[in-house]
């Protein structure tokens, strides 16, 4: 069972490349987004508590200014 009801991102490397998780909450389908934007590998970025509100899909995504986004795979928490 999925108990989570928070997401984080957090840029892993100095590249100038920010990062930013997308995801829904079960029940809302509403594709939200979490954003750790510097590319510094110096911070994380916290959503705050959604309660009741679990976690229902996400995926990570890797900005490239002037370049697609580096998408991950939707991923399912059970």
């Amino acid at each position: 069972m999925n108990t989570s009801s928070a997401v984080r991102a957090c840029d892993g490397e100095s590249d100038s490349h920010g990062v930013h998780a997308d995801f829904t909450t079960k029940g809302s389908g509403v594709v939200q987004q979490i954003r750790d934007g510097n590319g510094a590998n110096n911070s994380c970025a916290y959503t705050g508590s959604y309660g009741d509100y679990k976690i229902y899909s996400h995926r990570a995504v890797e900005e490239i200014n002037g370049a697609p986004d580096n998408f991950g795979d939707w991923k399912y928490p059970s």
